[in-house]
């Protein structure tokens, strides 16, 4: 059965070539050949349905090289808390981080702040000028943000700070 269709769907590719297409049955098989054989049927196959397709229009879509470029704003990105070298307690691990940008961040262009706390990237895509880091461990932590386009491409320098997160310990609980 396999093979009749393929033969099928074979001849049907070739039809527009071979206009004559005969078909027989010789000790239980069936055979397929554009040149008349004894006691062959000739098939009518179906014409290939085709069409044409529009003209490519030259010259209506801008090519990349072509291209004017999208003015990007200088943005002056600010790390406003915590400040550099603050200490920070919170036994749960959060820390607010506030961020002052200006000219405002262009969300619909795919710019945000993209944040790494002691060499880890947060992968939440922050459009606004407020993020909230929890569980984070304690000690010493270096922050780093930059303002990125929507492919991930810097387009703000980069600003830094360091701050330290104090936790209480589970090994020296305070005395009740």
């Amino acid at each position: 059965m396999k093979k009749l269709l393929f033969a099928l769907v074979l001849l049907s590719l070739f039809s527009a070539v071979y206009a004559e297409v005969y078909r027989w049955e010789e000790n239980g098989k069936v055979y397929f050949s554009d040149v008349p054989q004894k006691n062959a049927d000739k098939i009518q196959l179906q014409k290939l349905q085709t069409f044409k397709s529009k003209p490519v229009r030259r010259g209506r879509y801008a090519t990349p090289s072509k291209a004017k470029p999208k003015k990007v704003p200088s943005y002056t990105l600010q790390i406003k808390q915590p400040s550099n070298e603050q200490t920070i307690r919170n036994n749960a691990g959060i820390v607010d981080f506030i961020f002052s940008v200006e000219p405002r961040l262009n969300a619909g262009a795919g710019h945000r702040i993209q944040l790494s706390i002691s060499d880890t990237e947060i992968k939440n895509k922050i459009v606004g000028t407020r993020y909230t880091g929890k569980n984070i461990d304690r000690g010493s932590h270096s922050v780093n943000a930059k303002i990125v386009d929507r492919d991930g491409k810097p387009i703000s320098p980069e600003v830094s700070l360091q701050f330290y997160l104090h936790r209480r310990s589970i090994l020296h609980p305070v005395a009740k």
